[in-house]
């Protein structure tokens, strides 16, 4: 019932007709405002069920396959911490569900989806067992709303095609910054989740001033874009946002 009312969402959102173009300085507060809803939603879980309880979306790299977290509001789980654990690792590349007790008193399940460019995320729940007797029927839920609140990025400014918008975080594995959320498409017309920025331009003007703001060209499309650092969960992250050149 969920997926089907996301779906039926997306389908109206899709068929509504194109705007002009935001500015990128909208576009980056846009998304800057967005994910500040991540503590609220994170907030409201913990007071409806325990302090204690954690949420995970992870990502996986498309340059050395490892898995990252993305966003996380445990500042032992900060963005960009790469996941060394073989088991989990395993299972999520297998498309796998996992359940298990993390220790006697902590539940934590891991619902992998793969992605159009073949790179899995993962939406994770991490709840204390007591004083939630009902830990199973509530790790879905959580996870939902997990789910819920990345496909609420896709939807941000659907109307305005000539515009794309990306969160990025650097990867201790990688050494580079990773695309967790993005509008951004491959050359293969894919979503271009997981991949490294690139471009050298931004990288020696991101070095300089912490900033980047002219023409690039991302997977062979030319753009005017703009970077912007700003903190999140005690990690330095990246705000991208960009509007055709045609």
């Amino acid at each position: 019932m969920y997926m089907n009312v996301i779906l039926l969402i997306f389908i109206f959102l899709s068929i509504l007709p194109a705007t002009e173009a935001l500015s990128n300085t909208k576009l980056i507060n846009g998304v800057k405002n967005y994910l500040n809803g991540y503590e609220t939603m994170v907030i409201a879980l913990q007071k409806q069920y325990s302090t204690d309880m954690l949420t995970d979306y992870l990502v996986k790299c498309v340059d050395d396959s490892n898995y990252i977290v993305g966003l996380n509001a445990h500042k032992l789980s900060p963005p960009g911490l790469v996941i060394i654990l073989p088991d989990l690792t395993v299972a999520l590349d297998n498309g796998k569900v996992t359940e298990k007790n993390i220790d006697p008193v902590t539940y934590a399940t891991f619902v992998p989806f793969r992605q159009s460019n073949n790179m899995t995320v993962s939406h994770s729940a991490v709840i204390p067992i007591k004083p939630n007797p009902d830990y199973m029927e509530i790790a879905p839920y959580i996870v939902a709303k997990s789910i819920e609140f990345v496909y609420g990025f896709y939807t941000l400014f659907i109307q305005h095609k000539t515009n794309r918008i990306s969160y990025l975080v650097y990867s201790a594995s990688t050494k580079t910054y990773i695309h967790i959320l993005t509008t951004l498409k491959d050359q293969n017309g894919h979503i271009a989740l997981g991949t490294s920025l690139t471009d050298q331009n931004v990288l020696t003007s991101l070095n300089k001033t912490k900033t980047f703001n002219g023409n690039m060209t991302a997977f062979g499309t030319p753009y005017q874009a703009l970077f912007k650092f700003f903190r999140f969960y005690n990690r330095t992250i990246l705000i991208a946002a960009y509007t055709l050149n045609y």
